[in-house]
């Protein structure tokens, strides 16, 4: 194999590196890492734009590829475990009373927020007479 610097300007070296690289990189992701399949795939795609953006002198291809696919695949998971979806089966595990709390809290504050603009007397009128029914 050919672990030469390849010149960044020849398109058509890059599709040679890709097919000659791509089964080890799925394999490094999919089984070292356990990516799924599908998003192994975007990410050696990714690592293939990586390597023609690189301004940096690649000594090692090879090397270079496979470390920036094993840091793909890090990334990868750091990213998944940051957002975990929620079970479709959610509503049967919340508490029905709760439904309506977000939008009672969004209307309280937003009732004081507009109160706190109001002249300390007319905010006492409103205030006896909505909360205090006087």
């Amino acid at each position: 194999m050919d672990t030469s610097v390849v010149p960044h300007s020849q398109p058509a070296d890059v599709g040679v590196l890709y097919v000659q690289y791509r089964d080890l990189l799925l394999h490094v992701a999919c089984r070292k890492f356990r990516v799924p399949d599908s998003d192994a795939e975007n990410l050696m795609q990714e690592v293939f734009l990586a390597y023609m953006q690189t301004e940096a002198r690649v000594e090692n291809t090879k090397a270079w590829l496979v470390a920036a696919m094993c840091n793909a695949s890090r990334h990868y998971w750091r990213q998944q475990s940051r957002t975990e979806s929620l079970p479709d089966d959610i509503s049967d595990h919340s508490d029905p009373v709760s439904h309506g709390l977000a939008d009672h809290f969004a209307v309280t504050l937003t009732l004081r927020k507009a109160l706190r603009y109001l002249q300390p007397r007319c905010r006492e009128t409103l205030y006896l007479h909505y909360y205090e029914g006087r």
